[in-house]
């Protein structure tokens, strides 16, 4: 029958009518026998009508589906308990319609239940109390996160297996972490959400702000204000002290008699009821509306009658004076209503400086000034000091000198000596150096400056950096000039002007030169100007003259006087002419002479000139010769040839 059975049931085997053969039946029990081997199971012969092949171990996977079984054919009498588990479900092949009530109970639910897709529970769902590290509500991939009960009716969320977030019985909610909220979201308390906790974006600004009806109350037995450096800026207690603090320093303090203020207190304004109190060299400032200071009040002494200032000194019933007194004694400075006020001596009994407001009239060492400052003392006045220098030896004095011819004197001290201007208003005379301003010439002078030692007369501009002096040095009179304008160190000093006591005038600086060749100028040129070689200066004063190029420079504009003489040797008459020019600036001055007159050849020839020329400052001046024609042979002698100028006005 091959590796199945094959039925026999041709004509020739076992049909209705045949004998039965022992042996047929035989071969037919055989076949049967075959087809259920024990080794390989039952196998069909592949006839359309068999059904797939059933093996030892019974039906073969998947080889009974529910087109096989009708509708209620398997019931719960006819599976055997655990013979169908999660395997054998496939998605979506058990609806709700297939499950009888009851039949799925805890104990057939394993403990963990993977749903993909919706679970809809219409009933109580019991769970675990679960703990931190095991919440009874958790998530797969993340199970140290989720929910659990923390105790009765306490609710607990849980991150990372620790407790965040607790709510009590009372619904009270317990944070274990901060509170983040985004900026403009507000924290919102009360039934009516009357105060809000959030953060302006817009401004960068955070708030507190309470907008109900009631207030906003920061109660604690102490209530401090910090800087985000934890630097305290206020202080609150329940004892009632408050402190107000600038980086930390205190600068207000409430006490049980009022306020206590550290540095300076500034206020538009004050009235007190009481009395103000400072420290010991700790002010009282009362400033203008611009904030400058108008009246500042210090005490400097511990004495308890350091100082006072006293209204009415006089009792007379009304506000018509100010006092001020040291030691709550003596009086210093007394102010009156109409604007006058008096300084006292060291008695506070006589007043020794006096103002009249309605005359505008300040007087010192008097009650009754006459002019706008009236000084009265014997042989004193005004004193002016430096402080950069000993005030003892460097001072400045006007005063009066009853005893002397000038009694208006000032005078200059330093170190001790100095000078005087005296001033005598009986002669009208003025005294430099001298408290008798007269001179020697029968009283004529009405200036007078004396000194033992050159008195002189300074006149210096500061702005050019330079001094003019006029100086008397005995037996003459001198003007100098000098660099330095008003400074300590002059320099360049020159002698500008001189006159003795004859009446002789010299000005050492007044342009003048004297010139003359240095050796015989031989054979000179024909035809063309030859400059004349004054190459020896028999004096040169202020050095205007350049005897390498022979040219005089005006060193300032005016009129200059120049003379010359030159001598030539061996004329030659074969020449037209000979000409003599003095080239200026502004214009030439020339001398001529008509040379073929002569018979014969000249041994020497004089040319002379004298002229006052008109010269700008850095015009020059320079000496030449011409010879028109003829043989070069004439020469220039050197001692008879000379060149001179000289500034005259």
């Amino acid at each position: 029958m091959g590796t199945g059975y094959t039925r026999n049931d041709t004509p020739n085997n076992i049909a209705d009518g045949n004998v039965i053969n022992a042996s047929d039946l035989d071969g037919e029990f055989d076949a049967v026998q075959a087809a259920f081997n024990g080794s390989t199971g039952h196998s069909h012969d592949g006839t359309t009508g068999e059904g797939p092949q059933i093996a030892t171990a019974g039906l073969a996977d998947n080889a009974v589906t529910t087109v096989k079984i009708t509708d209620a054919n398997v019931t719960l009498a006819k599976m055997a308990a655990n013979s169908v588990d999660s395997d054998q479900y496939v998605d979506g092949s058990i609806d709700t319609a297939h499950i009888a009530d009851g039949a799925v109970t805890s104990a057939k639910l394993d403990t963990n239940i993977q749903i993909a897709g919706t679970l809809g529970v219409t009933g109580v769902s019991s769970f675990a109390d679960g703990s931190n590290s095991a919440p009874s509500l958790t998530f797969a991939s993340d199970t140290n996160t989720g929910i659990y009960r923390g105790g009765t009716d306490i609710l607990k969320f849980v991150t990372a297996g620790t407790d965040a977030i607790t709510i009590n019985a009372s619904q009270d909610v317990t944070l274990a972490g901060s509170v983040a909220v985004s900026d403009n979201e507000a924290i919102r308390f009360g039934a009516g959400q009357d105060l809000q906790l959030y953060h302006d974006a817009s401004t960068g600004n955070s708030f507190v702000l309470e907008q109900g009806t009631g207030s906003l109350i920061l109660q604690g037995t102490n209530i401090q204000l910090k800087a985000t450096d934890s630097t305290s800026l206020a202080e609150f207690n329940d004892a009632g002290a408050v402190s107000l603090r600038y980086s930390g320093d205190l600068r207000l303090a409430t006490n049980t008699t009022g306020i206590d203020v550290t540095g300076t207190a500034t206020m538009d304004g004050l009235t007190v009821d009481g009395t103000i109190q400072t420290g010991l060299n700790e002010p009282i400032d009362i400033r203008d509306g611009v904030g400058d200071v108008s009246l500042r009040l210090l005490s400097i002494s511990s004495s308890a009658n350091a100082g006072a200032i006293r209204v009415d000194p006089d009792n007379t019933g009304s506000s018509s004076a100010l006092e001020i007194q040291v030691d709550g004694a003596y009086a210093v400075a007394k102010f009156f209503a109409g604007g006058d006020f008096q300084l006292y001596e060291d008695t506070g009994s006589t007043p020794k400086v006096f103002w009249d407001a309605s005359m505008e009239r300040l007087g010192v060492g008097t009650a009754s000034p006459t002019a706008p400052l009236t000084v009265n003392g014997t042989n004193e006045g005004i004193r002016f000091l430096d402080n950069n220098q000993d005030v003892s030896n460097y001072y400045g004095d006007i005063w009066k000198d009853f005893n002397g011819q000038a009694p208006f004197v000032i005078q200059s001290i330093s170190n001790g000596g100095g000078g005087i201007i005296a001033l005598n208003p009986d002669g009208g005379d003025v005294g430099i150096g001298t408290t008798s301003p007269t001179s020697y010439a029968n009283s004529q002078a009405t200036l007078v400056i004396e000194d033992d030692t050159n008195p002189a007369i300074a006149i210096s501009d500061t702005g050019q950096g330079k001094d003019y002096f006029i100086v008397a040095l005995g037996s003459q009179l001198s003007i100098r000039y000098a660099d330095g304008g008003g400074s300590s160190s002059a320099t360049n000093i020159t002698e500008l002007i001189t006159m003795d006591n004859s009446g002789a005038v010299t000005m050492p600086s007044q342009p003048a030169f004297l010139v003359r060749p240095t050796s015989l100028i031989s054979n000179m040129a024909v035809g063309s100007e030859v400059t004349i070689a004054m190459a020896t200066e028999i004096f040169d004063q202020n050095s205007d003259y350049n005897n390498a190029t022979y040219t005089f420079t005006a060193p300032v504009t005016g009129k200059y006087r120049f003379d010359y003489a030159i001598r030539l040797q061996d004329v030659d008459t074969a020449s037209s002419y000979y000409l003599a020019r003095l080239n200026t600036s502004n214009r030439n001055y020339d001398t001529i002479v008509d040379s073929d007159e002569y018979n014969s050849d000249l041994e020497y020839l004089m040319f002379s000139n004298s002229v006052l020329a008109d010269m700008d400052a850095g015009d020059t001046a320079i000496l030449k010769i011409y010879q028109d024609t003829g043989t070069s042979q004439t020469d220039i002698n050197e001692n008879n040839t000379r060149f001179s100028g000289n500034l005259v006005c």
